[in-house]
């Protein structure tokens, strides 16, 4: 999580839901590597999941365990705030 755009995801994809790598591009802004990098890490954890119907059509979601992070992030930031 501690990767510069980890929650940034993470909380998109909650939002959102589904989304495909241009859509996240779109919302975030990111360095094109900076993202692929952690969408990377964030599936080889276990947080988000890539839905493939091919090369181009790649879209991600959370998992079960994404959103328990999430809910955590959320909870943690409203005490802090």
């Amino acid at each position: 999580l501690g990767r510069k755009f980890s929650i940034a995801i993470l909380d998109t994809l909650y939002d959102e839901g589904k989304m495909r790598n241009k859509e996240l591009k779109d919302e975030l802004n990111p360095a094109s590597d900076s993202l692929s990098d952690t969408l990377d890490i964030l599936e080889q954890n276990g947080l988000i999941e890539e839905d493939a119907k091919n090369k181009v059509n790649v879209s991600y979601s959370l998992t079960n365990e994404g959103h328990v992070v999430v809910e955590k992030i959320r909870e943690i930031s409203k005490q802090i705030n």
